[in-house]
């Protein structure tokens, strides 16, 4: 499947196919066409901005 994945902070996403997910029990896929992204996330991905305060 493919995947955006942020290899480091301050780089472009990058678009890469990855291995399926392995199911456990009582787990499901769920395929998702679209998702939204929110405002700041470019800020996060820069490490610019952490997703919360215990975690500077």
């Amino acid at each position: 499947m493919k995947a955006a994945v942020l290899k480091q902070f301050g780089s472009p996403l990058a678009v890469e196919t990855v291995p399926d997910p392995v199911l456990g029990t009582g787990e499901v896929v769920v395929d998702v066409a679209a998702a939204g992204v929110l405002p700041y996330a470019a800020e996060v991905f820069r490490g610019e901005r952490h997703t919360c305060s215990r975690c500077r």
